[in-house]
């Protein structure tokens, strides 16, 4: 389906566990994706540069989202990361210019390098108790970001009043 820009809506089989790279890369008329209840895991740049993507319902069962997955999709406002995902790819929702919060949940052990870079309408982000790395670039560009949070059982960062630190308190790693 790359290029396809006529595409406006996409329902994809019950039985697909795994939704390879670039399979929507530029379906820039994009608006809504239903996703199945088995999808495992969402490729390389599968819906990059959808700049009309507004909804899409990313199953529990989600375990991976791959670099690049969802960058540009610059209408996406909500975002809802299910309660299993364990791996955020790099870049992987990168100039997202509508998203205003996302919350990662606890089960999260790896965020990619800008995986949330240049979302300019980005206002908050907290992170879950399992990540165990943070890139400096994670964020870079979310010039209205105002409080990022941390799970007070994440063994390696917290937060004190919207600030991010290590889990001392005694490095600050993000203001």
């Amino acid at each position: 389906f790359g290029y396809c820009t006529g595409l406006v809506s996409a329902r994809l089989g019950d039985r697909l566990t795994a939704i390879g790279g670039w399979t929507f890369y530029e379906c820039t008329s994009l608006v809504v994706v239903n996703l199945p209840a088995g999808l495992v895991s969402i490729g390389t740049s599968a819906f990059d540069d959808c700049t009309a993507l507004t909804e899409i319902n990313l199953p529990v069962t989600l375990a991976t989202i791959d670099a690049s997955a969802f960058h540009y999709c610059r209408s996406l406002p909500n975002l809802s990361l299910p309660e299993n995902l364990v791996s955020i790819g790099p870049r992987a929702f990168s100039a997202c210019d509508a998203l205003t919060n996302v919350v990662i949940p606890d089960t999260v052990t790896s965020v990619g390098e800008s995986a949330f870079g240049l979302c300019r309408s980005l206002g908050r982000i907290s992170f879950g108790a399992g990540v165990t790395a943070i890139d400096s670039s994670l964020i870079e560009g979310c010039n209205v970001l105002e409080r990022i949070d941390v799970d007070p059982g994440n063994a390696h960062y917290a937060s004190v009043d919207g600030v991010l630190f290590d889990k001392t308190g005694s490095v600050l790693l993000r203001y």
